[in-house]
């Protein structure tokens, strides 16, 4: 498998890259869109409270550790119109349109490809687009604790992980195991278990036992060995995917894009690479920091409720 290297916008001093996953159809969640907003946008482009997108808050949230023309930003071809509004500051060179939805598993190899072919010495740092964080200025100061590590250890894949606070089965669930290092006191583990989505008599086991954390799909890694990963354990995905490098910002490149996407499965990330990689895996624990996956109703409007009385001058943006 050949890999250009280009290093087109490469710097010496700044090799830290950042993807925003922002190419999910929100299907779980159409028919409570529809009737909050009287039509069927994915959540991401949804503004919940005040003013801003989920994905202009996640943008914001990234830029406060990376440079804006390092940050890349998948998205589906039939979202265009939901997108433009929250990707006005975003060079368009730095968005990467999928023809169709393939999973995180697709997106984030695509984007990393991208990233790749700017700069092969990148350290990459993944954002989902749909998750509301509160304290989000301390939660950046964790993912930069873990872009530390990540350069002293580019072997590893690191991934953020929240102390649970109930039962719940929709999220990854990561059993910290020997300490691993530690960065201005931050907790950093190797990873002895990892479950997506488990089943609820697993769940209940793993809450009583204290120890697990669930998945933020917030993840830090270089990106020669994130790649890597996707080679040794999925190469009928990449081959084809390799192929659209030589086409990288030209005036054919989305058409030979959905030719090649036509052809794809579905590959979601945490269960082919996540759950296969388990030893080579470190954890970072964020503490003191409130994260929800705005996956349901029901977890929407318990923080909705909440925003709506909080008056913390703490949070950084007027959510």
């Amino acid at each position: 498998m050949q890999i250009h290297r280009t290093g087109n916008r490469q710097s010496e001093q700044n090799h830290l890259w950042g993807i925003v996953l922002a190419g999910g159809e929100g299907k779980r969640l159409e028919q409570y869109i529809r009737t909050r907003f009287g039509t069927a946008i994915p959540k991401q482009y949804c503004s919940f409270h005040g003013t801003r997108s989920m994905l202009s808050h996640t943008l914001s949230r990234a830029e406060l550790l990376i440079p804006r023309d390092h940050i890349f930003v998948t998205i589906q071809h039939d979202h265009l119109d939901f997108a433009e509004a929250s990707l006005c500051n975003v060079p368009p060179r730095n968005i990467a349109i999928q023809p169709m939805n393939r999973e995180t598993g697709v997106g984030i190899l695509h984007a990393l490809l991208h990233i790749y072919h700017e700069d092969p010495q990148a350290i990459v740092t993944i954002f989902p687009s749909d998750h509301f964080i509160l304290e989000e200025r301390r939660f950046m100061e964790y993912v930069a604790d873990g872009v530390t590590f990540i350069k002293k250890n580019k072997n590893r894949l690191l991934v953020l992980g929240i102390e649970p606070d109930q039962l719940e089965s929709d999220y990854g669930w990561i059993k910290p195991g020997d300490r691993f290092s530690n960065v201005r006191g931050t907790m950093i583990n190797r990873v002895t278990s990892f479950y997506e989505k488990p089943t609820t008599p697993l769940v209940m086991q793993m809450y009583e036992n204290k120890f697990w954390l669930w998945n933020t799909m917030v993840l830090v890694s270089s990106v020669d060995v994130m790649i890597g990963r996707f080679c040794r354990l999925m190469p009928e995905v990449v081959v084809p995917i390799l192929t659209l490098q030589e086409h990288f910002y030209s005036p054919e490149e989305y058409e030979k894009t959905k030719a090649v996407y036509d052809k794809l499965p579905s590959v979601n990330f945490s269960f082919s690479i996540l759950e296969k990689t388990v030893e080579e895996l470190a954890v970072l624990r964020v503490k003191n920091v409130y994260w929800s996956d705005w996956g349901s109703a029901q977890r929407i409007e318990k923080d909705i409720a909440f925003l709506d009385e909080c008056t913390k001058e703490e949070y950084f943006f007027a959510w």
